[in-house]
């Protein structure tokens, strides 16, 4: 049994995807309308979490028997990093159901206190009990890799891939971990992959190009920050790398460009610090630039000269 209401998953300080809020099948569905549910879902996609968790136990109280609202309540709590009380609210809900979703998010809670050995057992044991589901292998090999057990981490994604081989990010961590250990070539194919099948994910195209850098293909890996800069434009260490990547193939325009978009990035970010490496970076480019316009100048003077000088009686 899975939980399958949208909210925004408790992993997403671990790089994983969202993972959905809410459950089917075994509950009946929340009641339509002005409910105390429904309130606090509107502010949980308003990222008001604290609000939402306030409407979740109201609705709790008119409804006890409320698992999605139970589930959300867990989630939100994890998001504030309210670990303890997420822990009872997923502990609650496998007290009466066995829930994927819950056992994942729990297994993130002891993962984060370096209870790894907790982690990866409700993560196993979530994997005996849904079969058909990718997820629950798929995060214990993000974690044995995390810890540095890649064998036992590429053992997992590619039994997740057996289970679904249309995992997105299963192929993206498979890609990630293949470039770890310097497969350049597999992990270019495994996160091409990826990206076919989710190409809204910026941070594929990131690793993409990380790849693609260390394949000598610098032009390819461009091309892929260019994307995930259009999907996070407002990523300054993104338009930081791009600038220098342009300056290294001397598209000096293009380097310029990206610096300032960093600049500018970095600006409108709160607590952002501007990097004074950037500006010592366009200032040179400048001179570079000032230096080129004043050859090709010099250069078309004498053309002219020339030209004139052949015209000459």
């Amino acid at each position: 049994m899975n939980m399958m209401r949208g909210h925004k998953s408790a992993l997403k300080t671990l790089g994983m995807l969202a993972l959905a809020a809410g459950l089917s099948g075994c509950f009946d569905m929340p009641p339509p309308g002005d409910s105390h549910y429904n309130k606090g879902v509107d502010l949980y996609d308003k990222e008001k979490y604290a609000d939402a968790i306030d409407e979740y136990k109201l609705e709790l109280r008119h409804n006890p028997g409320n698992q999605f609202a139970r589930y959300n309540l867990a989630v939100a709590h994890q998001d504030l990093r309210h670990d303890d009380e997420a822990e009872k609210l997923y502990r609650k809900i496998l007290e009466t159901t066995e829930d994927t979703e819950s056992r994942i998010n729990l297994s993130t809670i002891y993962f984060s206190r370096g209870q790894e050995e907790a982690a990866f057992s409700e993560l196993k044991l979530a994997a005996r009990h849904n079969t058909d589901s990718p997820k629950p292998l798929s995060v214990l090999g993000e974690f044995q890799e995390r810890k540095g057990l890649l064998d036992a981490a590429q053992k997992n994604y590619h039994a997740a891939l057996r289970i679904d081989d249309q995992h997105a990010i299963t192929h993206y961590r498979l890609g990630r971990l293949y470039l770890a250990r310097g497969e350049t070539g597999r992990a270019i194919s495994s996160l091409n992959t990826a990206i076919g099948l989710d190409p809204e994910a910026a941070m594929y195209y990131e690793t993409q190009g990380e790849a693609y850098i260390k394949n000598g293909s610098d032009s390819q890996a461009i091309n892929m920050l260019e994307q995930a800069s259009a999907l996070k434009p407002d990523n300054v260490e993104l338009y930081v790398q791009l600038g220098g990547l342009y300056e290294g193939v001397a598209d000096y325009k293009n380097a310029v460009k990206n610096y300032w978009e960093a600049v500018a990035a970095c600006q409108a970010k709160p607590g952002c610090a501007d990097d004074p490496a950037v500006h010592r970076d366009l200032e040179k480019i400048h001179l570079i630039l000032a230096r080129q316009a004043k050859e090709k100048q010099a250069t078309l003077g004498q053309g002219r000269a020339v030209a004139s000088s052949g015209n000459q009686p």
